[in-house]
């Protein structure tokens, strides 16, 4: 990767990108960090990432679980103040009530009350991003986090917790790395 825009040469010259050049480069083709100072380039956009952590990992019958989700802004952007939403499936047996005063969850520092919960309509809970004035500033991240219970309901098996950033959420471009899954096992 001569150029440092995350794209090996050889995928470069394949995709008839210049490899010697850290503006040109097709979005998808992405594999290893950006090292570029890509400040410069036109067509750069912000990028959001979740990364999900629940803590217990395995449970045995009816349990607390600490779920938390950190969202990371990766281009080197701010993001341009349009909303930053986040979505996790509503299940049923996995339930919790929003604290936006934790600060701590799951082995991660929290900062609920910069996130606002809208609510679930049974299929997603969101969450809305409002500290900052709705901006994650470039290469900076923010967290939320709830402790929940998770009742298996009599059975033995596995479920995962997925976090996904809405897509095109404060203005991020990259829509490859917008979901993060964390796999709970649990037993009767």
């Amino acid at each position: 990767d001569c150029d440092g825009d995350g794209v090996t040469n050889g995928t470069e010259c394949a995709d008839t990108t210049n490899p010697i050049d850290p503006c040109d480069y097709i979005d998808t083709s992405i594999t290893l960090p950006v090292t570029a100072d890509q400040s410069g380039c036109s067509q750069l956009c912000t990028d959001l990432t979740p990364v999900s952590t629940i803590a217990p990992a395995n449970i045995s019958g009816s349990s607390s679980v600490g779920y938390a989700v950190q969202i990371y802004e990766l281009g080197g952007l701010d993001t341009d103040g349009t909303a930053i939403s986040v979505r996790i499936p509503s299940d049923p047996r996995f339930t919790f009530t929003w604290d936006p005063a934790l600060t701590s969850v799951a082995f991660t520092t929290v900062y609920n009350s910069d996130w606002l919960y809208t609510g679930t309509n049974n299929v997603f809970h969101t969450f809305r991003y409002i500290g900052n004035n709705g901006v994650i500033s470039g290469n900076d991240d923010t967290a939320f986090g709830f402790e929940a219970i998770y009742d298996p309901q009599s059975t033995n098996g596995q479920t995962t917790i997925t976090a996904t950033v809405v897509p095109f959420s404060g203005g991020e471009c990259n829509l490859f790395n917008n979901t993060d899954s964390e796999r709970l096992v649990y037993f009767y």
